[in-house]
């Protein structure tokens, strides 16, 4: 399932909710903590999907900015 979100604090909600559901119907493993730069800390279990990504801020720097 793909959920969108328009800013990070809204992503770590529905997140949070969605592992609530999936731990209560048995579809997640053991919790793991990561500690974030900045005092922020990750949650994520055995059975989570995780996409990544990054902002590319230089696209927008040259002559072309690709849009």
């Amino acid at each position: 399932m793909v959920v969108p979100a328009a800013r990070n604090h809204d992503a770590a909600l529905l997140n949070a909710g969605a592992q609530t559901v999936r731990r209560a119907a048995g579809e997640l493993g053991r919790i793991h903590r990561y500690a974030l730069p900045g005092g922020d800390r990750l949650t994520l279990a055995l059975g989570d999907v995780v996409r990544v990504h990054t902002n590319d801020s230089g696209s927008c720097r040259g002559a072309d900015p690709g849009f």
